[in-house]
């Protein structure tokens, strides 16, 4: 598993994105609290040993690793027992009409030099470090997804008492997560070989964090100006279900 601190680009956000994959699959029948396997009608979602899941009806959730999955007459069976858990009890009950099983989702994403998932580094046509964007899936798993990716910054959308919404960082110290109803995501996106005939002398705001030329005083982030190459900002705000 790769050193994310040993890799990742100073002063660049690292994200970290759980949900539950919308493949999900009906019970068998009911589930009480007591140990118990928990019994699937058909194995769609691919369900395998080891695999992190998630068992919910929309009023509770229960978070587990499958410790087998086994193919049986009457459907399939999924044990997790504390061999591979803290414990082997749910925290309710669970129906087979209003229940469903996931597999539990855990990506990680930050921007770092291109090339890690391959081990190698890849450079421009003069030679210089390229940046990305990666995902680190919850088994480990590196991903480059995008070139060009210099910086990313993210900011929380906080409801105030006077309906407005305020956007801050993760460490300020005023932020109160359970007042958070949406999400603020910058990129600072820049081209892979030098196009401008010019040095790059602009200063960018990230989502607030300022990226500017090598020597620029009162900058968060600094980039070298002689790269050349073109650099442009993309930032979007995505409002969080269910959260008013």
């Amino acid at each position: 598993i790769i050193d994310i601190t040993a890799v990742a680009t100073a002063n660049s956000d690292v994200i970290i994105a759980q949900f539950a994959n919308p493949a999900g699959v009906t019970l068998m029948g009911n589930l009480t609290v007591t140990p118990t396997n928990v019994q699937i009608v058909e194995n769609s979602a691919d369900f395998e040993a080891d695999d992190v899941l998630m068992i919910s009806n929309c009023a509770q959730v229960d978070i587990f690793r499958a410790t087998a999955v086994a193919l049986g007459g009457a459907g399939t069976t999924i044990t997790h027992t504390n061999a591979s858990n803290t414990g082997d009890t749910l925290a309710g009950a669970y129906g087979a009409t209003n229940s469903q099983i996931m597999r539990f989702e855990s990506n990680l994403y930050f921007v770092g030099p291109s090339g890690l998932d391959e081990g190698d580094a890849y450079l421009n046509s003069r030679g210089e470090s390229i940046s990305a964007l990666y995902k680190v899936s919850a088994n480990g798993e590196l991903t480059e997804l995008v070139q060009g990716v210099e910086n990313l910054q993210l900011l929380y959308g906080q409801r105030l008492a006077t309906g407005n919404i305020r956007y801050v960082e993760a460490d300020d110290a005023d932020l109160d997560m359970s007042r958070v109803v949406s999400l603020k995501f910058a990129v600072l996106m820049a081209t892979i070989d030098p196009v401008k005939t010019v040095d790059d002398t602009v200063t960018y705001n990230v989502n607030g964090t300022t990226v500017g030329p090598t020597g620029t005083s009162g900058v968060d982030v600094e980039y070298d100006p002689s790269d050349r190459r073109i650099r442009r900002v993309f930032s979007t705000a995505i409002y969080l279900r269910n959260k008013g």
